[in-house]
């Protein structure tokens, strides 16, 4: 049985590929939070969009 993998395509159209959801965390840089966001909404992935959304909003605070 395969192992899903998750691939991600940067602007610089280099592809990320991670082998599994756990121990994945995301450079605190809004631009990249945004990215991902976007990524979340296209997936429907409700949890991982909150998730995100909650560190782009604490990242936002002074």
């Amino acid at each position: 049985m395969q192992a899903p993998c998750f691939i991600f395509e940067t602007l610089d159209k280099e592809r990320v590929v991670l082998y599994c959801e756990s121990h994945f965390e995301t450079l605190p840089y809004k631009k990249s939070l945004e990215f991902l966001i976007d990524l979340a909404l296209h997936t429907r992935d409700k949890e991982w969009f909150d998730e995100l959304a909650y560190k782009l909003n604490f990242e936002s605070q002074p």
